[in-house]
């Protein structure tokens, strides 16, 4: 049904479309929206991905509008015909709306005729003046207003979801729609949004420090533990990490997945009953090797942990991690500093002044939802 579906017609009435892929929607196999979706987006209908609830096995026949937000009008980016991939996609505003206040240095707008641009350090107050109102003019001159359904919040059988849009990221031009599933019922969206909060962030904002955001992640400002000297044992495991090769298992499935739960599921189902029962000892050895390397190695971190730090990513469910430009762990916890970017590049890079501790949302599952849903 996932895919196959274009809309559905709700017991009150009410109509809503599938914001998932429909690769076999029309004449030719797809990767972007079909066109019978680019229509109903014009026609300002609800889109919900349709495969998330039938992984979950949900029948979303059932699905009930519990509460629903207010329609919008809200500014995003024009929406132009892309030859290559056949279909409307939003103008790419080039330049970084970061920048905008105190930019280091202004990249080239694509279709932007100028004879040269060159660093601000550089250039007199008359021309920074100049070119902002140039910035100023591309962004108004690629935005338009646009109708959003507004949020709602979903009941399909007894699971309860948010659809809304991140707010943060409409600051910055963004139209990043989700679709969160709730740790547990209630009944109006405001309810939701209060519940997706953990008791952390709660806790440290009620403290007054300044708790940031990007996507389903929080970043509670914090300082790092005690130095503490690593002992010789934990050195010398930090320093051998296991390798799936001792355990028998860089031939099979799994190694290419990092031993993932798939992979794992791949091996045993091609795997003839008899050598089923060693491979599980070699994997749960394994394992137990990774958890005692891991725990060496955040030993060995605590010694300096400002040295030990690099890029990391963070990442919460299926979800695409979040990458940042410093990251350590150690026994007490993940601890992150710098810029935090995200990989679909659905959010806004922030930049961490201090260092944070990375807390996620309190959805049970979050889902992007792909296209420009109206």
């Amino acid at each position: 049904m996932g895919t196959d579906i274009l809309a559905i017609k709700l017991p009150d009435g009410r109509i809503i479309g599938n914001a998932s892929r429909l690769p076999r929607c029309g004449s030719f196999r797809r990767g972007a929206e079909a066109p019978a979706q680019q229509v109903m987006m014009q026609l300002a209908m609800p889109m919900i991905p349709f495969n998330v609830f039938e992984e979950a096995d949900l029948d979303l026949f059932k699905a009930e509008i519990v509460d629903q937000g207010p329609e919008e009008k809200l500014l995003l980016p024009k929406l132009v015909w892309n030859k290559r991939r056949g279909d409307l996609r939003p103008v790419r505003l080039w330049v970084n709306i970061r920048q905008k206040s105190k930019p280091k240095s202004l990249k080239r707008i694509k279709n932007l005729h100028l004879s040269k641009w060159t660093s601000y350090s550089s250039e007199s107050k008359k021309e920074v003046r100049k070119q902002e109102w140039i910035f100023d003019k591309f962004i108004s001159k690629n935005l338009e207003k646009r109708h959003f359904i507004g949020a709602m919040l979903l009941k399909v059988q007894n699971k309860y979801f948010l659809f809304d849009v991140d707010r943060k990221e409409l600051k910055h031009y963004r139209f990043n729609a989700f679709l969160s599933e709730l740790p547990k019922p209630c009944k109006t969206i405001k309810e939701a949004y209060d519940m997706l909060i953990p008791d952390e962030v709660r806790k440290a904002t009620k403290n007054g420090l300044k708790v940031d955001r990007q996507g389903e992640w929080f970043f509670i400002p914090t300082k790092l533990p005690k130095k503490v000297k690593a002992d010789p044992k934990s050195k010398t495991l930090a320093e051998n990490p296991p390798k799936n090769s001792k355990y028998d298992l860089h031939n099979w499935t799994s190694a290419g997945r990092r031993l993932g739960k798939k992979g794992i599921d791949t091996d045993l189902e091609n795997m003839h009953p008899k050598y089923k029962t060693g491979y599980r000892k070699r994997v749960a050895a394994y394992h137990r090797a990774v958890t005692m390397y891991e725990k060496a190695l955040q030993i060995v971190h605590r010694e300096n942990p400002n040295k030990y730090a690099r890029r990391g990513e963070l990442r919460a469910g299926d979800n695409r991690p979040n990458s940042v430009s410093k990251y350590v762990s150690l026994p007490e916890g993940v601890f992150v500093k710098g810029e935090v970017t995200h990989s679909g590049r659905e959010h806004e890079p922030i930049t961490l002044k201090t260092w944070c501790r990375p807390v996620p949302n309190t959805a049970v599952n979050s889902f992007t939802i792909q296209g420009q849903i109206d």
